[in-house]
């Protein structure tokens, strides 16, 4: 994530009060080596009066470090605050963004719910004309059933029918022997 125009104004602030701190370091360190000139009986006499060379520092106005870090302190403090709302800004942004795409996602399940009711449909129908094939098969059946019962009629038929053509063969065997045979009475 890029840091927004207000965060990089507090880091460049914060750069600057870094620089002004390491300024007043070396300022205040040269100054430390000249202050090592002073003779003895000046610090003795400060520490007489229970003063510390930084106390008389702060009487005489000489507070440049100590202001310089609480500046410090207050940007970085700043700049905190700062990162904290621009990570709580991405998090919103994440928010929506899950938020758009969970519709997203309740939207294509309303679609699949209606794709399985269509499914359920055509399954239904599946089944009917299943059930209607079940019942031309059923009738099918059936006629070959009566198919084969005319079959064993027919056959029965037949055989009846074989039976009196051997009778009427034999009857037309006896009546032309009878016609056949030589005649007694002339």
């Amino acid at each position: 994530m890029r840091p927004t125009t207000g965060m990089l104004d507090i880091i460049v602030k914060i750069m600057v009060e870094v620089l002004s701190i390491l300024s007043i370091a070396t300022k205040e360190i040269k100054q430390g080596r000249a202050s090592e000139l002073i003779p003895d009986c000046m610090n003795e006499s400060l520490l007489a009066y229970g003063r510390s060379e930084k106390y008389m520092k702060k009487l005489a106005g000489k507070t440049d470090m100590e202001d310089a870090l609480v500046r410090l302190d207050r940007l970085t403090h700043e700049e905190a605050l700062m990162a904290g709302a621009q990570g709580l800004e991405a998090t919103h942004d994440v928010d929506d963004k899950v938020k758009v795409i969970d519709g997203k996602v309740e939207g294509v399940d309303e679609k699949v719910q209606g794709v399985d009711d269509k499914i359920q449909c055509v399954d239904n129908k599946v089944q009917q004309v299943d059930d209607k094939v079940q019942q031309v098969d059923d009738k099918v059946q059936q006629v070959d059933d009566k198919v084969l019962q005319v079959d064993n009629k027919m056959q029965g038929v037949d055989d009846r029918v074989r039976d009196v053509h051997h009778k009427i063969a034999v009857v037309i065997d006896g009546v032309y022997s009878v016609f056949n045979q030589p005649s007694t009475q002339s």
